[in-house]
């Protein structure tokens, strides 16, 4: 009888819970889509900006105590199952805007099943075609029975020509397969122009950055990621293939390579993309430096920004080098502020705390785990800072776990210490790039 009583009230507060929602106003989202697991898919929030941000809505106690006792499809659909609380965040570096989708995937087990990820399409059906899911939060709800995944999907280039775009999200199928359209719909443009029309640059072409000639032999878009010999089916995983022949003059070899690629165009898509599958061929005078990039550069665009930044392979010279010594060692589990500082390269680089970790257990290692702080300010966008070597006050060569090269926004790097180490002697570099840069229309097979 209890239980009847109970139940009945819930269902009279679902009835007015229901009458209020039928009179919001409908602002084009939320996006929903039942699932073939039968999980629900839900976007939640489209922005577009520097940085993007989303906050779920955490329901008050009363809705999330008669979602419990209502059936589960009826309680998720109006928010009253889990006790949502996620936040998401993404930031774009050096002023660059791209678009933000935040989904909410929510259905029975603990975890959501089967990687995803979105593109977004102009009227032609043309997409960049490459977005993962990026950050995720996830949880269960009070029986455990099923999940609720807040994520968000980095998207750095969208077309912005036309009033509208096209969202798809689809069910990854692995390599060389087109992946399955689970949910689409049209948004309008968030930045819809106008915007002015470049005009390309004939290729094979070449630039120089100082004595060094940089020459584009290749620009092909629309390939299969698994296949790059072949065009990419529709659906499938898309990228761009680069090749770059490389001379410095008066030489016989060439000391660089390619670093980084920044695409843009003129509509204000910009993003540096990271080099996949990059292979180099020397010959006499230089070498060939061929890559692929990720994503589709849809041919609604007239011409293709490519910044090039190129970086040296050889010793860095002395006087871009520096050395920090003394660095004493704190006792295991503990850390100590630091004031070790140099201006090497012409910016400002700070040493700022040293942590030694204390092992797990009564387990005995080898090495120490150290862990160092750091602050650089000023770095120009040409230098790269890396650790070169470290070694302690007997001479001996400490291990440097991770990247050697160091954030211009500052963190830590991560070292293994001999036990009986008392201080570190740092020493630091500086590489400079060099820049290219070409505007052109990339061929399609």
């Amino acid at each position: 009888m209890r239980y009847k009583i109970s139940l009945a009230v819930a269902l009279a507060f679902v009835a007015v819970a229901f009458c209020l929602e039928c009179l919001r106003p409908n602002e084009g989202l939320p996006r929903s889509r039942k699932m073939e697991d039968g999980s629900v898919l839900t976007v939640e929030a489209v922005s577009v900006g520097t940085n993007l941000r989303y906050h779920e809505a955490t329901p008050k106690a009363w809705p999330l105590a008669i979602g419990q006792r209502l059936p589960y499809a009826l309680a998720a659909g109006l928010g009253w199952r889990f006790n949502t609380q996620g936040w998401m965040n993404m930031t774009m570096p050096n002023g660059m805007t791209a678009m933000g989708i935040f989904t909410a995937h929510e259905g029975p087990g603990s975890v959501a099943s089967g990687p995803m990820r979105v593109v977004v399409l102009d009227r032609e059906g043309n997409s960049f075609g490459w977005h993962e899911g990026g950050g995720s939060d996830s949880g269960t709800d009070q029986t455990h029975l099923h999940y609720h995944q807040l994520q968000s999907w980095l998207v750095p280039a969208f077309p912005r020509r036309d009033k509208t775009v096209v969202v798809r999200f689809l069910r990854k199928q692995g390599d060389g397969k087109a992946d399955v359209p689970v949910m689409q719909f049209r948004i309008a443009n968030p930045q819809p122009g106008p915007y002015p029309t470049w005009t390309p640059e004939p290729w094979p072409a070449t630039n120089n950055a100082g004595d060094l000639a940089v020459t584009l032999t290749d620009f092909t878009t629309g390939l299969s990621k698994s296949q790059p010999a072949r065009a990419a089916l529709e659906n499938e995983e898309v990228v761009t293939r680069l090749a770059l022949d490389l001379q410095e003059n008066g030489r016989t070899n060439c000391p660089w390579q390619v670093k980084s690629v920044e695409v843009s165009d003129a509509t204000g898509n910009r993003w540096n993309s990271y080099l996949r599958d990059a292979k180099n061929k020397t010959y006499p005078s230089g070498l060939t430096s061929t890559m692929t990039l990720p994503g589709n550069l849809w041919p609604g665009e007239s011409a293709w920004k490519l910044r090039i930044e190129l970086s040296p392979t050889s010793n860095i010279p002395p006087d871009e080098l520096a050395t920090l010594t003394g660095i004493a060692l704190p006792p295991e589990g503990s850390n100590s502020p630091l004031s070790l500082a140099t201006n090497l390269g012409g910016f400002s680089f700070r040493l700022q705390k040293i942590e030694t970790k204390k092992p797990s257990g009564n387990t005995k290692r080898p090495a120490l785990t150290v862990s160092i702080s750091y602050e650089i300010k000023g770095m120009p966008e040409d230098c790269h800072l890396s650790v070169v070597k470290v070694c302690d006050e007997q001479g001996r060569k400490v291990q440097i776990n991770g990247s050697k090269e160091l954030s211009p926004r500052g963190d830590s790097f991560d070292l293994a210490v001999p036990t009986n180490a008392v201080s570190l002697n740092c020493t630091l570099g500086v590489r400079k790039s060099r820049f290219a840069q070409f505007i052109a229309k990339p061929r399609t097979l």
